[in-house]
């Protein structure tokens, strides 16, 4: 949590570090991916995924359609609303028309490559990664 990205986000949250420990940590994994491959300004960064999805949406890299690398974000309610969204991952490959595979972070207290149908995607963000 040294990055500044890691810095705002406690600002903005009130927390602290330790306030970290127990919390899911799936879009942490997704935003620590980014960051180890120098991609946090084309792919965001947060440790909430409803913001990390928001901050897709606000700079017009949001869609419906999977593509590999994209990010991926759930909502197991059902919902399509950013506020349902309850986990994220990274698309792999689409299945087909109603399945997708991703790798994901916090599942199971474990990064694990899943199959997910479209029922529980609210939709996608598309980093903007370098050629």
């Amino acid at each position: 949590m040294g990055t500044s990205r890691a810095r705002e986000t406690l600002a903005r949250d009130g927390g602290s570090l330790d306030g970290y420990g127990d919390a899911n940590w799936c879009d942490m994994f997704i935003s620590w991916v980014g960051e180890r491959l120098g991609f946090t300004d084309e792919m965001g960064s947060d440790a909430w995924t409803v913001a990390h999805a928001r901050w897709f949406q606000q700079n017009g890299r949001w869609g419906t359609e999977p593509r590999p690398g994209a990010i991926v974000f759930y909502a197991w309610s059902g919902g399509k609303d950013s506020s349902d969204i309850r986990h994220v991952g990274m698309v792999v490959k689409k299945v087909d028309d109603d399945t997708i595979e991703a790798v994901e972070g916090n599942t199971g207290n474990a990064v694990r490559v899943k199959t997910r149908s479209s029922d529980d995607i609210v939709g996608y963000g598309y980093p903007a990664y370098r050629s």
